[in-house]
């Protein structure tokens, strides 16, 4: 993909640490890459 910034997956990134997420990362060469996201449950009372 040439177009766009180059800024998604920073955003992303700080976005889930900030709050108190992870970010990893699968790379297999000539298959892709695969992002997972996990976030925290926040229960609200």
């Amino acid at each position: 993909k040439k177009d766009g910034l180059g800024l998604g997956l920073s955003i992303c990134s700080r976005l889930v640490e900030e709050n108190r997420g992870k970010v990893d990362v699968i790379s297999t060469p000539g298959k892709g890459t695969t992002f997972i996201l996990a976030l925290p449950t926040f229960v609200h009372n």
